[in-house]
C-alpha cells in the first residue's frame, strides 16, 4: 500500500509491519510556529517547513513523550533533491472521538490552545495537528498519537501559547 500525504510519500511493508516514510524533495516535514506574536497576546499558530534538525527533534520527542517507534533510516540523494527516510510501526485500532482526544491530553496535563493543538507548561511541550486522524484508539481503549507535530517551543511561540486567547469580531 502506497500513499502521498502532506509532508511524506511512503508505503507499508507487511513483512516488517512498518510504514516507511520519505519526505518530499528538499523538505523536512512541518513544524509549528507563530505569526503576528506580541508580548502577552496570542499570535496565530501555523505550520511551516521544518529544518532537518527540527524534523529529527520532532521524531525524538514523539518517541520520548508518546512512546512512538519512529526510526530515522537516513538520507536519500535523489535526482530531485535530498529526502529524509523514516519508518514507523503500524498501529491497529480505530480513530478516537474528538472528546477522547481532548480527554487524552487533559489527563496528561495539557491545556487546549485550539481544536488541534495542546500545550503542557511543566515541560514546555506543544503538540499540534492532534486531530482524530492522527491518533489511534487500540483494542484496550488506549489512545496513541502517531503523526502529530510536536516541539518544545522557543520563546515567541511559548509566549503565544501561554497568552490568553483574544476575541475576534467578524
Amino acid at each position: 500500500m502506497k500513499f502521498e500525504q502532506g509532508e511524506h510519500q511512503g508505503f507499508y511493508d507487511q513483512t516488517s509491519n512498518r510504514w516507511f516514510k520519505i519526505t518530499l524533495a528538499n523538505r523536512a516535514g512541518l513544524i509549528l510556529d507563530v505569526r503576528n506574536a506580541l508580548a502577552g497576546v496570542a499570535g496565530n499558530l501555523e505550520s511551516r517547513p521544518a529544518t532537518p534538525i527540527e524534523y529529527l527533534e520532532r521524531i525524538r520527542l514523539a518517541n520520548e513523550k508518546f512512546a512512538d517507534d519512529i526510526r530515522f533510516l537516513g538520507v536519500i540523494d535523489a535526482p530531485d533533491g535530498w529526502r529524509l527516510v523514516t519508518s514507523q510501526a503500524h498501529l491497529t485500532g480505530s480513530a478516537p472521538t474528538e472528546d477522547e482526544v481532548m480527554q487524552f491530553f487533559r489527563w496528561r496535563r495539557f491545556r487546549m490552545v485550539n481544536e488541534k493543538t495542546y500545550y503542557r507548561a511543566m515541560d514546555n511541550l506543544l503538540v499540534g495537528d492532534a486531530h482524530t486522524g492522527n491518533l489511534k484508539k487500540d483494542r484496550s481503549g488506549e489512545i496513541i498519537p502517531f503523526d502529530v507535530l510536536i516541539c518544545e517551543p522557543g520563546e515567541a511561540l511559548r509566549r503565544s501559547v501561554e497568552a490568553p486567547q483574544t476575541l475576534t469580531f467578524d
